[in-house]
């Protein structure tokens, strides 16, 4: 007769998941848009919330409602794009530049960063972000 309530208990607080926010944006790098790479929303002060990492596609990266953060402020992080091997090979093949001379990204996007987004009903949209190397 016991069993009743734990499970009740125990799956009681599992119903209420935190809602999601699209967000979407452009990223450039000495004002040309970033080839590819990974933007990292990292959360500030919300234990609640997790890190998203979307891709960064010739300047531009997006994500729908179930790929995005719940609503809160935001610490932003930029990643390089690491090929594949099979594709550095086909570039290869084909005569074509490596995808590992890509552009880097300055170190200073890549660890914790003064660049911030707040994610919300209203915000998230049409985020701008021009990093530069000097």
């Amino acid at each position: 007769m016991l069993l009743l309530p734990l499970i009740v208990l125990i799956t009681g607080g599992c119903s209420g998941e935190l809602p999601t926010y699209p967000v979407d944006g452009t990223v450039t790098l000495d004002a040309i848009p970033l080839e590819r790479g990974t933007i990292v929303f990292r959360p500030i002060g919300n234990d609640d919330a997790f890190e998203v990492r979307l891709p960064v596609v010739d300047g531009s990266f997006a994500g729908g409602p179930q790929q995005g953060p719940i609503a809160g402020e935001y610490l932003i992080l930029f990643e390089r794009y690491q090929p594949e091997l099979e594709e550095v090979d086909a570039a290869k093949a084909a005569g074509l530049p490596s995808p590992l001379d890509a552009p880097m990204i300055p170190p200073r996007y890549t660890e914790p960063t003064d660049l911030r987004a707040t994610v919300g009903p209203d915000s998230g949209r049409g985020l701008v972000f021009a990093l530069t190397r000097s």
